[in-house]
């Protein structure tokens, strides 16, 4: 808005970012001085391990970014035609006004949040085989793969060389974490202003 440009600003976060006192003052000034961000809340159900019905009172997230003056709705964060619909239509809007805008995407991780919460080695803290079933149903990357091959667009076959590659290109990237020396102490002051 400053720089008088068409330009936006995006950040993600999850739902349990939106109990954070932080969260709530950033959506205050963005609603004060009418900035153009969208905001894309990661709704997984789960801040970490506990549940949104246990973590807050108000489990309408739209409704908390309306208190703050900024306009918002839902969309299922595990179709990526529609999320890729919706995210279009929104951000054409924001440049258009220069007026915040909110999505709530209601999505699903299927592993634990961290080292934590294991859920692929029978650690069932707090889900349940069942709902995981359940949510395996909606995985956007099978249901778009399964669109893209009724449309004629892709083969399985080709679905199946992508996924060779995505999990080499993660493999090689871990290889090569795991094989680099640790970076120097004084990097710590590497890119940092005063």
């Amino acid at each position: 808005k400053y720089q008088r440009t068409r330009n936006i600003c995006v950040c993600y976060f999850g739902d349990g970012a939106m109990n954070q006192g932080g969260v709530h003052e950033a959506f205050n000034m963005v609603g004060l001085y009418i900035l153009p961000v969208l905001y894309i809340l990661e709704n997984n159900q789960y801040a970490m391990g506990t549940s949104i019905a246990r973590s807050t009172g108000q489990h309408d997230f739209v409704l908390k970014a309306k208190a703050h003056g900024i306009d918002g709705e839902r969309v299922d964060g595990m179709d990526v035609l529609k999320v890729l619909e919706v995210a279009g239509r929104v951000i054409k809007r924001i440049r258009e006004t220069g007026e915040a805008y909110f999505l709530e995407m209601n999505c699903y991780r299927f592993v634990g949040h961290g080292v934590g919460d294991d859920n692929t080695q029978g650690y069932k803290f707090y889900r349940t085989d069942q709902e995981l079933d359940e949510w395996r149903k909606k995985d956007p990357i099978v249901n778009l793969g399964g669109h893209l091959e009724d449309q004629g667009l892709l083969t399985r076959k080709q679905m199946e060389e992508i996924d060779r590659e995505a999990i080499q290109v993660v493999e090689d990237a871990i290889a090569f974490a795991e094989e680099s020396p640790e970076p120097p102490l004084d990097s710590l002051y590497e890119n940092v202003f005063s």
